[in-house]
């Protein structure tokens, strides 16, 4: 049974790019904005081994996605946040510390592809 991610990003062509540079390893889902992504969670959390999200995504934020919607319900979904801008977005020392400590890795974009790939394949999948 493959690994199933759920990626997020406004960004279309980010998310395509994710989906090709990891179709051999696992079947990846995105979503562009957050409504449809929250629901297709709420219908496959069980099913769901990763969560890479952008961290601005329209006029909200990834941070704030993943504390409410995998950390409040206790779900065990490592999460991976990815953003272009990531010093200069953080707003409070509080969004910086739950960066810290709820995501297993952030990555700035542009990210490399082959540290992407392999962090996902190697370090998650553990």
């Amino acid at each position: 049974m493959n690994k199933k991610i759920l990626v997020v990003d406004d960004d279309s062509s980010i998310c395509e790019s994710i989906k090709i540079l990891l179709s051999d390893y696992c079947d990846v889902t995105y979503f562009t904005d957050l409504y449809n992504a929250e629901d297709y969670l709420k219908n496959n959390e069980q099913e769901i081994d990763a969560i890479i999200l952008d961290y601005n995504i329209g006029s909200e934020n990834g941070i704030a996605f993943y504390r409410n919607n995998i950390v409040k319900k206790g779900l065990k979904i490592p999460g991976i946040l990815i953003s272009g801008f990531i010093v200069t977005q953080l707003k409070t020392e509080k969004e910086l510390d739950d960066m810290n400590s709820l995501f297993v890795k952030v990555f700035e974009k542009p990210f490399d592809s082959i540290e992407f790939k392999e962090f996902i394949t190697q370090e998650v999948w553990k």
